[in-house]
């Protein structure tokens, strides 16, 4: 059995050339299927540390409410100017 430069062997059967490409891809299902159940768990992990998902604004217009609204509320939002003139 001969080796090219690229370090793969020149003798190989197509059978044998088989074999090696089955495994290689059993070995990448392996880690790929053990790689879904870690991720998860994690997913599992930040759940229970974290809570449920905090709710975001349906639209522009509505506002979502969680808790109390606060005792203090402006009747305008922006305070009044006066305008003098010296003269």
């Amino acid at each position: 059995m001969r080796w090219d430069l690229a370090g793969s062997s020149l003798g190989d059967s197509l059978k044998e050339l088989g074999s090696s490409l089955g495994t290689r891809r059993e070995i990448a299902g392996k880690k790929t299927g053990g790689l879904t159940v870690r991720l998860s768990e994690v997913a599992g992990v930040y759940r229970t540390m974290v809570g449920p998902p905090v709710p975001q604004n349906p639209g522009d217009d509505q506002r979502v409410s969680t808790g109390k609204l606060p005792r203090w509320r402006l009747d305008r939002p922006y305070h009044k100017l006066r305008v003098t003139t010296n003269g």
